[in-house]
């Protein structure tokens, strides 16, 4: 690869990386540079799309200041055509070349370096690279959250970005494939999740979300169908939020106080009576309690006074309860 001992700055032109959109400065290699202005700042374990095309004579540049003394690997991960000696370079605050291994580097702690991530043919070439796993006395980038591009990550204890589910302070957090610690609603692994916009912590219980309740178990996993919650029925919809009101579950009609909790037994529901059985489905026909016969219609609602049924009209007194036939 060329040494950049000078190079002056061409288009600005970003390229995506962890977390979101970061910019990168393409730069002529047959140029002077101003290093220290056209660097882009570059952080421990930030991973970086680089694409140069094809004739395009232009290399990235970054700028990386170490927090300790020590080993630092290059994670690196070739896509596209090679070019020759395709890789990444290191220069000091000096602008003198350090390092041109695609592996690791010794660095030292507060010292300014430089990155430059190309091929030396000015051929086509895509890849990968971030500056992860450090090794030394101690490890300064380990258990520690970092904003990049507005997305939070977390650094482990191994100095690892973690991805999938993590555990923090008790709560647990999801983080993406690219370590990017996910907010609000989320499909994972074909359930739904609710985490919480501010901190990304995982709800579970109930929650109020948009007007709406839905329930989420202990593995924070949204509920849906029948749900027995305590010693009270609920029923969520398809999307999770719980009904309230009369509800044709299966062809047969339920109803659900505001709070969602599913009826039995005796209701007046908008001045009328209705019976719902043990399993919360409304009665309709004949029911019997005890020595006493009540009727119910096909809405559902009690029968009270003269009621024909069967062509024979039937007599019911306020309470519902069936006096006989009609002289």
């Amino acid at each position: 690869m060329k040494k950049l001992t000078a190079l002056v700055a061409a288009a600005i032109m970003s390229l995506a990386m962890i977390g979101g959109q970061v910019s990168a400065t393409h730069v002529d290699p047959y140029s002077d540079l101003d290093f220290a202005n056209l660097a882009e700042p570059l952080l421990y374990d930030q991973q970086v799309h680089v694409l140069i095309c094809e004739g395009e004579k232009a290399q990235d540049l970054y700028k990386f200041v170490p927090k300790a003394t020590g080993l630092y690997y290059i994670v690196y991960d070739m896509l596209g055509y090679k070019g020759y000696d395709t890789g990444v370079m290191v220069f000091d605050e000096n602008f003198s070349l350090v390092h041109r291994i695609n592996d690791y580097y010794d660095l030292t702690e507060g010292k300014v370096y430089y990155f430059s991530a190309g091929n030396d043919d000015d051929s086509a070439c895509e890849f990968f690279f971030k500056i992860g796993r450090y090794s030394g006395d101690g490890n300064p980038y380990k258990s520690t959250w970092r904003q990049i591009d507005g997305y939070w990550h977390y650094c482990n204890d191994d100095g690892v970005n973690v991805t999938g589910w993590e555990q923090y302070r008790g709560g647990w957090y999801y983080f993406d494939d690219k370590g990017r610690m996910m907010t609000g609603w989320q499909l994972i692994s074909g359930k739904w999740y609710y985490l919480n916009p501010d901190n990304g912590a995982m709800f579970s219980d109930w929650q109020k979300i948009g007007g709406k309740w839905y329930y989420f178990n202990k593995s924070g996993v949204m509920q849906t169908g029948w749900q027995k919650i305590g010693n009270k029925w609920y029923f969520f919809n398809n999307s999770g939020a719980m009904v309230t009101g009369w509800q044709q579950i299966s062809k047969k009609w339920y109803y659900f106080k505001p709070s969602g909790e599913m009826v039995t037994d005796w209701q007046s529901i908008g001045g009328k009576w209705y019976y719902f059985e043990t399993s919360g489905a409304m009665k309709t026909g004949w029911l019997q309690q005890g020595s006493k016969w009540y009727y119910l219609k096909a809405s559902g609602e009690m029968a009270t006074g003269t009621v024909t049924i069967d062509g024979r009209k039937n007599v019911f007194d306020n309470n519902g309860v069936w006096k006989g036939y009609a002289a």
